[in-house]
């Protein structure tokens, strides 16, 4: 190739070259030419390798300043550096890869779900009507509290016998509304009923257990477990909703509608004395007897 048909920078590095060896071999008269123009060539070899090596240094180095910035910014620079000395089909290709990669990183972002918001708490209406929350949308029984009469209802028991709250006039009760005979939470509760019976008894008051379940399903119930007390069945739920133990309720962070586990004690003149509303199964008789000083 022709010296002027080179670019005007490789034109002056080699004019440079030329330079300093035509020096070197006139500064020297009597020594060997050619073992001057070798001598002369490694160290022009030795400075520009030195060159490269002090700007690839100096460009590691920004580099790698900038990745304590960000780990994106760090590995885009990086990879702008080794793309400088690739051809323009790998850097095509290189291009496709990393934006596949980018896509990949992006699809595998931790997303925190936020926590549902509590339900907001209202005073508690004396009369047994529907009620609407007007934040949550929640229908729900209002319920019941010391002083109001209770409702008054006849239901059958696991023998499919009538029983009737005013069968009970003249005595205190306790009824307790739980959601599914047989299931462990209510199994629970039931048996503390059964095993502190006496002291309930001793103490005037008799013991009713209500759910939806039916007479078959409520007898198993009694016989499997050795209860020794009625179990009523309400399967249209009815005296479930007069007594606010059925609607509306939050479960895990969600809406369901079911029973609300309730116990109430009804005096002799057929009054509340004590509502509780969204009993623990486990440990609630016990502390049904602290309430009542049993």
């Amino acid at each position: 190739m022709r010296r002027q048909d080179l670019p005007r920078s490789r034109r002056d590095s080699s004019d440079g070259i030329a330079s300093t060896r035509s020096a070197a071999v006139t500064a020297a008269p009597g020594t060997d030419s050619n073992a001057s123009i070798r001598s002369i060539d490694a160290s022009i070899r030795s400075s520009v390798a030195e060159k490269r090596s002090v700007s690839f240094s100096n460009s590691s180095r920004l580099v790698f300043t900038r990745a304590t910035v960000s780990s994106k910014v760090a590995m885009v620079a990086l990879m702008s550096s080794m793309v400088v000395a690739m051809p323009s089909s790998m850097v095509v290709a290189w291009s496709i890869v990393m934006s596949a990669l980018s896509a990949a990183l992006a699809r595998f972002r931790i997303r925190v779900r936020p926590r549902p918001p509590e339900p907001p708490e209202y005073p508690e209406p004396s009369s047994c009507v529907a009620m609407t929350d007007t934040v949550t949308g929640m229908t729900t029984s209002a319920r019941l509290q010391p002083g109001d009469p209770a409702p008054s209802f006849t239901l059958p028991d696991q023998d499919g016998n009538p029983v009737s709250l005013a069968d009970y006039r003249g005595r205190r009760a306790v009824l307790y509304f739980y959601p599914a005979a047989m299931t462990p939470g209510c199994t629970k509760q039931a048996c503390d009923f059964r095993d502190n019976l006496a002291d309930f008894g001793d103490a005037g008051l008799a013991v009713l257990g209500i759910s939806p379940d039916k007479p078959e399903k409520l007898k198993k119930f009694v016989e499997r477990d050795g209860l020794t007390f009625p179990l009523l069945s309400d399967p249209d739920k009815q005296v479930l909703t007069e007594y606010g133990a059925f609607g509306e309720k939050m479960m895990y962070g969600k809406t369901v509608t079911g029973v609300i586990r309730s116990t109430f004690v009804i005096d002799a003149e057929g009054n509340i004395e004590v509502a509780q509303y969204n009993v623990r199964a486990t440990g609630h008789v016990a502390k049904l007897r602290r309430d009542l000083k049993l």
